[in-house]
């Protein structure tokens, strides 16, 4: 939406054309084939490495020593650091 609107002025037209390397037909934008390919990599390696990401996490216990002395404990992929701030109130 935001290359449409840019499309619509004559001063950015040019420029946005050559940075995306896109054809305007039927008021649509059409990617080039080049940059179809990078889009195409790039969603099939983000989706491998989101299943890396997942298969390989598993569940451990940690504990977080706080300035003042306490313990917190919490658990990996579960347990942020807002969370710690908001029960060490």
């Amino acid at each position: 939406m935001l290359v449409t609107v840019m499309l619509r002025f004559p001063v950015c037209r040019t420029s946005v054309r050559a940075v995306l390397h896109c054809q305007r037909r039927f008021s649509k934008i059409q990617a080039s084939p080049a940059l179809s390919e990078r889009v195409r990599v790039f969603e099939s390696l983000r989706e491998r490495q989101g299943q890396q990401r997942t298969s390989g996490t598993t569940k451990q216990a940690f504990s977080v020593r706080l300035a003042d002395g306490r313990t917190m404990d919490g658990t990996t992929g579960v347990t942020t650091p807002s969370i710690i701030a908001q029960n060490a109130r």
